[in-house]
């Protein structure tokens, strides 16, 4: 399908439409990248980068962020790690990299353009030559909606991260969950009831949430990378396994097997009691390398004005990019 183009007063909104075989997409996102941009971000649900993509982005002479989303529980660990062997020379060409679990947005943004696509925008895509797709350069309409909400969303990941909210919000959590757990189940048999195992599974939900976005907004390379992702990995596994045995002593509570409940349950607080432990070990590495990487920019100055700065780009300011936000991650 070609691409449709709108307009209001007979001026360009925007383009919308499908790629078909005989359109490149690959080329369209070269040509964005080419087009002399202030700055590039790019967030998408995994690397589009061909070799083509990937030389346009390291040549492009201007600030770059990518926005990764991990979603650790759909990914196997080999593609991860890939991943990150493959992002470690990012900081060579000037690209900065922030992780974040629910961001599943597509697009690219420049002072020039907004390409928002699909969830195609991916190798596979690319491969393919499939994708649909809205293009806004910077005079339609909903250019600024768009580059104002992209904006936000990083200056609120980067400079906004609340650390000691987060650990308030952990801790709590935890709390309740050692409260529930360690009733002694042999002074009322009636404890062990839907009520109860409910209330556990809705904590396991919440600190399934901490895990996934909680604070997977930092800009690390590498080992660094590695031990958080790891660790998420890890917990999320044990979680989804206690989850399950939780499942089945519901199953068994509507056919009144309350023996083999306590039986399981006892075991699942050993495996609770392991979660409390590799949770305490991932808060703390979490706000450790939070608290590493800080720097005193990112509460004056908002990624906006930084990106959308008015002189022109120049060495000297790729330079002050690089020292703001890449140098500091390798500390």
């Amino acid at each position: 399908m070609r691409s449709r183009v709108n307009k209001i007063n007979n001026r360009t909104v925007a383009a919308l439409g499908i790629k078909s075989l005989d359109e490149n997409l690959e080329k369209s996102i070269v040509n964005i990248i080419n087009c002399n941009p202030e700055y590039i971000i790019l967030g998408c649900s995994e690397i589009p980068f061909t070799e083509r993509i990937l030389k346009a982005l390291n040549n492009a002479n201007c600030p770059k962020i990518l926005i990764l989303p991990f979603n650790y529980r759909f990914r196997n660990q080999r593609e991860i790690v890939n991943e990150i062997k493959f992002m470690k020379n990012f900081p060579e060409n000037n690209i900065a990299i922030i992780l974040n679990s629910v961001n599943d947005s597509n697009f690219i943004l420049t002072d020039k353009i907004c390409y928002i696509s699909s969830g195609s925008l991916n190798n596979n895509g690319i491969a393919n030559n499939v994708n649909s797709y809205e293009i806004m350069n910077d005079k339609d309409c909903n250019y600024k909606l768009w580059e104002s909400e992209i904006f936000d969303f990083i200056n609120k990941e980067i400079i906004n991260y609340r650390s000691n909210n987060q650990r308030e919000q952990i801790e709590y959590i935890l709390k309740e969950l050692k409260k529930r757990l360690f009733i002694n189940i042999s002074n009322n048999s009636n404890i062990l009831n839907e009520e109860y195992i409910y209330i556990l599974l809705d904590i396991l939900n919440s600190i399934d949430r901490f895990i996934m976005i909680g604070t997977d907004v930092y800009q690390y390379f590498d080992r660094d990378f590695l031990d958080i992702i790891k660790s998420n990995k890890k917990i999320l596994a044990k979680i989804n396994s206690i989850r399950n045995e939780l499942f089945r002593i519901l199953l068994n509570i509507n056919e009144g097997k309350n023996d083999i409940n306590n039986k399981i349950f006892n075991c699942l607080k050993n495996e609770f009691l392991v979660l409390l432990e590799e949770l305490e070990e991932l808060i703390n590495l979490r706000e450790n390398k939070y608290h590493n990487s800080i720097m005193s920019w990112r509460k004056d100055e908002s990624i906006s004005s930084f990106l959308s700065a008015n002189n022109t780009i120049n060495n000297s300011l790729i330079r002050k990019f690089y020292e703001r936000i890449i140098l500091n991650c390798e500390r």
